[in-house]
């Protein structure tokens, strides 16, 4: 047993984050697909919801873009 302290691997962290940035814009895709139309027919609360989650989707889906783009070899 070691007694350095436990080494993260940084790979796998980057993985795990891409996940996590790619599951938020799919999920704020949908959001935006929905609330959309409903918001263009019954409130502009809807339209206000379609927009931030639009938002959110194109920052989440730029962030997953960069880290894939990234070099693996270089260090984060």
């Amino acid at each position: 047993m070691s007694m350095q302290p436990y080494q993260h691997n940084q790979l796998e962290l980057k993985k795990q984050q891409v996940r996590k940035d790619a599951r938020t814009a799919l999920i704020a895709t949908g959001v935006t697909v929905v609330a959309l139309p409903i918001g263009l027919w019954a409130s502009s609360v809807f339209v206000l919801i379609a927009i931030i989650s639009g938002i959110m989707a194109l920052y989440s889906g730029n962030k997953v873009r960069k880290a894939i783009a990234k070099d693996p070899n270089s260090p984060s």
